[in-house]
């Protein structure tokens, strides 16, 4: 994956500018992660967001773009399908493997908390051995005006999971 055809994908809307960054990290797991602070400025207001960055991989872990909720754009351009395919493609350009690795969840509560706002969001919830692993996954909100990233969250652990066969039963527990 190139960093230019995440240009695309994740972008902010204009006169955003980089207003801080810092490496923050842990030693002795070996991670390290960038976090970049953007704002942009109108007369003595700002609007403000940090995105987070795997410093190793260049894996974008979080985004958001502040710029896209206060936008005047009310008219519905992309279906929910439709936004569910980009949404679904987004994940298979940033992280191929994990791509394979997760299950869409339907939240039925959905429409509710975000239809007013004209943006869906998408969970993709990863599995391991048939089981969805908590936490671990991806949530993605976009526009329906303009079907652009509104937000992008993405947490996977590095635990190894064992295989479930030797796993008590729910009745058994």
């Amino acid at each position: 994956m190139c960093s230019s055809d995440l240009v695309g994908t994740f972008k902010l809307g204009e006169g955003y500018e980089v207003e801080d960054y810092k490496l923050m990290g842990d030693k002795k797991k070996d991670i390290y992660v960038w976090e970049v602070m953007v704002m942009k400025h109108v007369g003595n207001h700002g609007s403000g967001t940090s995105s987070t960055i795997n410093a190793k991989t260049g894996e974008i872990i979080s985004f958001s773009d502040p710029g896209s909720w206060g936008k005047d754009e009310k008219e519905t351009k992309y279906s929910k399908e439709k936004l569910l395919k980009k949404a679904k493609q987004i994940i298979k350009n940033v992280s191929p493997e994990k791509y394979k690795k997760v299950e869409y969840i339907e939240d039925k509560n959905e429409d509710l908390i975000y239809g007013d706002n004209n943006i869906s969001s998408f969970l993709f919830v990863r599995k391991v051995n048939g089981i969805k692993v908590e936490n671990d996954g991806f949530r993605i909100t976009l526009s329906s005006a303009t079907g652009d990233v509104v937000s992008y969250n993405y947490n996977w652990s590095d635990l190894e999971f064992e295989s479930p066969d030797n796993i008590v039963q729910k009745d058994k527990a």
